[in-house]
């Protein structure tokens, strides 16, 4: 009796014997297990195995090392394609020290790749391969330590086959590399500015698909409706619901107004001439405050010479498609579109593009502003510069005006886009 009442309440009523039976078989269960894992084994095939593991180990703690500019731009191109052909993740960030990709997802076996390439001095860098997933019974699929090796045989092998000349056909057809890309993941973000008080320009492919997008001014958050929306020029203009309750920052001297940015003269822009963007790249990591970068005009054509776009070097993340191009004088000239897709070059012809990145000319906006009343900004806001004044002191009057994009409502269609970054083509 003094036995069963020691035992849990669900217990009571089974016998001692039986309980003790149910104890000897959970141990010889757990023995038998142990046996199939060990025991069963023969000498040589528990040699075998250890055999086996020393050597897979020893493949996945190679160096991965690169030296010189040539030598490093094609293993760092060869490291881009192994996590591209390797993921099931789309990437996070592509740079010259630094690929990762999104992920992992929980409980997934498909790892999350982060590859970084440390200077170590004379020319020489290494590169840092990191990956995990998230299911802790299974493990990863494929193992770390076989994808580690698998990466380092292929980033160690032969050029030849990688640094080949596109095909003839690839060069015939002149694939666009700055082209929106069509997924289906949808990740709706972006940037944009105003051009008065109740309207903002940004990228047609940052609101396409939506009825509505939420705009962010300082904080404040107002509903917007798309009222023009070009996809070809990759433009629209979104008229907010009411107008903002604060003033906004003028980008040149004087009272303060809700005028929006004023529009600069680009048939004056010159080859070489200093630009700059302020948008809201990576805003989920960088958080929701307003980024400068700065470059100059790299071509006054696109991609093909297309004679829509500004090339320029000022660096274009996600989030930053919309974001206002301006000159010295704080003055638009065009809006950010996009970036090289520098896996798509890598694959034609076997090197990596770097500060390549497009702005579609403002002056392509005018014919839909036109028809709004907001159309004669154009006019009025193209009178002679003023003397040139510190980018801090431009960057204070211009920030207020820029905004962040994010989608609320969307549209039915045949397939989701991933809209809001910069674009790249597969």
């Amino acid at each position: 009796m003094a036995m069963h009442a020691e035992l849990s309440p669900c217990c009571q009523n089974i016998s001692g014997k039986f309980q003790r039976r149910i104890v000897v078989w959970f141990y010889a269960l757990i023995a038998f297990m142990a046996l199939s894992i060990t025991g069963c084994l023969s000498p040589q095939q528990q040699k075998a195995i250890k055999e086996r593991d020393a050597a897979r180990q020893a493949r996945a703690n190679r160096p991965v090392y690169c030296d010189g500019q040539e030598d490093c731009e094609v293993k760092w191109g060869r490291a881009l394609k192994w996590v591209k052909d390797h993921s099931e993740y789309k990437f996070d960030q592509v740079t010259e020290n630094l690929i990762s990709t999104k992920g992992p997802l929980p409980h997934s076996v498909y790892p999350a790749y982060m590859i970084t390439k440390v200077p170590q001095g004379a020319g020489r860098f290494s590169f840092d391969f990191n990956g995990g997933c998230d299911n802790w019974i299974y493990g990863c699929s494929p193992p770390l330590m076989d994808s580690k090796a698998s990466f380092i045989d292929f980033v160690m092998g032969p050029t030849e086959a990688l640094a080949a000349p596109p095909s003839a056909k690839a060069q015939e057809t002149k694939p666009n590399l700055a082209a929106p890309t069509k997924t289906k993941r949808r990740e709706a973000t972006g940037s944009g500015f105003f051009i008065d008080a109740g309207h903002v320009i940004t990228n047609e492919h940052v609101v396409h698909g939506m009825d509505k997008c939420a705009v962010y001014q300082e904080g404040e958050r107002y509903i917007a409706s798309i009222i023009q929306a070009d996809e070809e020029n990759d433009i629209a203009v979104l008229e907010l619901d009411q107008k903002p309750t604060r003033k906004m920052g003028m980008v040149l001297e004087g009272p303060q107004s809700i005028s929006g940015l004023r529009i600069g003269n680009v048939g004056g822009v010159k080859q070489g001439d200093h630009v700059w963007t302020l948008g809201f790249p990576l805003s989920a990591i960088l958080g929701e405050q307003a980024v400068l970068t700065e470059g100059t005009i790299s071509s006054l054509t696109g991609v093909n010479g297309d004679q829509r776009f500004f090339t320029i070097s000022a660096p274009i993340q996600p989030g930053n498609s919309g974001s206002p191009l301006l000159n010295d004088h704080g003055e638009v000239i065009g809006i950010a579109v996009s970036s090289l897709d520098v896996i798509r070059i890598f694959e034609l012809t076997g090197t990596m593009p770097q500060n390549i990145n497009f702005a579609i000319k403002i002056s392509y906006a005018e014919p839909y502003l036109s028809k709004l009343s907001i159309g004669a900004l154009f006019k009025a806001n193209s009178s002679p510069s003023q003397q040139p004044i510190t980018l801090s002191s431009l960057v204070e009057g211009v920030k207020s005006q820029v905004v962040l994009i994010k989608a609320l409502q969307t549209k039915p269609t045949d397939g989701d886009q991933q809209r809001g970054t910069a674009p790249q083509t597969k």
